[in-house]
């Protein structure tokens, strides 16, 4: 990847609303990007919202991979992350997801007033582990491994009240 295209994001990133907080202190930048392609967000899996990539083994193979984004949501336009409060993750309810690049989430959110609000969330502590994505130590009192590699077949969340019927 250019450094020109690195500088491209960084700078797009700090003209609109970056966020990068996180409420954990050990929270380090995604570095998962440095060995995967082909970056994307997908509707589902375990916590709403997943981030799915081809990602880089040890032999150098591609791999398909995904990993569940959690605890990032939309308040009154803005993503957030929060790692320590739900694992969830409702900003598609929300917001047109309209990139991923390096490790950086590009959306469109509405705002209470129903406006529009482009921003930007730097995602947090995912990892590329021998061609599987996974969080890093920040998220290790939250979360349990949500690491697949079956992009192809990503499952819908579960509805308790639905499951009850």
């Amino acid at each position: 990847m250019s450094v020109t295209f690195k500088a491209g994001v960084i700078a797009l990133a700090v003209g609109l609303q970056l966020t990068t907080a996180s409420n954990s202190a050990n929270a380090e930048p995604a570095t998962y990007w440095e060995s995967c392609t082909n970056e994307r967000i997908l509707a589902g899996g375990n916590t709403g919202a997943v981030l799915a990539a081809d990602c880089r083994n040890e032999k150098g193979i591609f791999i398909p991979s995904e990993i569940g984004l959690v605890g990032i949501d939309n308040i009154n336009g803005r993503l957030v992350q929060n790692t320590t409060d739900d694992l969830n993750s409702t900003f598609l309810e929300t917001c047109q997801v309209n990139q991923v690049r390096v490790g950086y989430l590009f959306a469109t959110c509405k705002n209470t007033s129903g406006r529009d609000v482009p921003n930007v969330i730097q995602l947090q502590d995912i990892d590329n582990k021998n061609g599987l994505l996974q969080y890093g130590s920040a998220f290790t009192s939250c979360c349990i491994d949500q690491t697949s590699n079956n992009v192809n077949n990503v499952p819908a969340l579960r509805n308790p009240i639905r499951d009850e019927l």
